[in-house]
């Protein structure tokens, strides 16, 4: 018996629960990265899908990137080139 009055049997068990529980708290902080990464991802595709809807002709592309679209008519016309 150690000073707590439980057997080091005990305490191993004990401290082998402490670091299981905090092995599946990473893996759930992990996967909720990831669903937060797949959304924003998700997001950014629906939005660039939405805001640029008309492909310029490739005499405007500059450097041969592909050029993406003009924005939708009821906002300012600008072009915006993608990496």
């Amino acid at each position: 018996m150690d000073m707590m009055g439980f057997s080091p049997v005990y305490n191993a068990v004990f401290a082998l629960q402490k670091y299981s529980r905090g092995q599946q708290e990473l893996e759930y902080a992990s996967k909720e990265a990831d669903r937060k990464h797949r959304e924003y991802v998700r997001e950014l595709k629906y939005k660039r899908h939405t805001e640029l809807s008309l492909w310029v002709p490739s005499r405007f592309r500059k450097n041969h990137r592909n050029a993406v679209a003009v924005e939708l008519a009821d906002r300012p016309t600008t072009i915006k080139w993608a990496e």
